[in-house]
């Protein structure tokens, strides 16, 4: 492991992206090298403890009938199992609530949130920025200002592109929202 030590005063140097140093024998390329850096503070720093109990939601969505460019799924398990290993101490001292939605449709979502207070959510699943037609609804790419639908045509230049998430309804069909 390599670590880069800066004094206080020299915090400027740790914007540099050092990961990017030229390295004929590709080192940090290989893993071979692992690159840290550290600011020395001249006092230490104080071990900040939460005074409220932190709330996570953590959603999964998986549609059946994905239309988000078909982009594939992970194994839902094995994804909240890793975060939910990476806050198992904050779970163990009580610091933090761990909440999990399986196939979560976007109502489900809403009735959670109007029962529940949540801190952080953690969204498992696709999206896509996209311009939304006024027309039929359906979400057409950002670079286009015609409604792609067949039949359709209308302009969508001016409509401003968003960001939208996959939900799946009662039925498994992908709803956007």
């Amino acid at each position: 492991m390599l670590s880069l030590r800066f004094n206080d005063t020299h915090v400027t140097l740790n914007r540099y992206p050092w990961e990017l140093i030229a390295d004929p024998q590709s080192l940090l390329l290989s893993n071979a090298v692992h690159l840290t850096r550290y600011i020395r503070h001249p006092s230490e720093i104080p071990d900040y403890m939460p005074t409220v109990r932190i709330n996570l939601l953590y959603i999964e969505s998986r549609p059946i009938d994905n239309d988000l460019d078909r982009l594939p799924f992970g194994d839902q398990n094995k994804e909240c199992n890793a975060v939910r290993k990476a806050l198992s101490i904050l779970e163990e001292s009580n610091i933090l609530n761990f909440e999990r939605l399986q196939s979560a449709s976007f109502s489900q979502l809403e009735r959670f949130l109007d029962n529940n207070s949540i801190n952080v959510l953690h969204f498992d699943g696709h999206g896509k920025v996209a311009r939304k037609c006024q027309s039929c609804h359906t979400l057409n790419h950002p670079h286009h200002l015609i409604c792609q639908k067949a039949g359709c045509d209308h302009n969508i230049a001016g409509t401003q592109p968003l960001g939208y998430l996959a939900f799946q309804d009662e039925a498994n069909v992908t709803i956007q929202a």
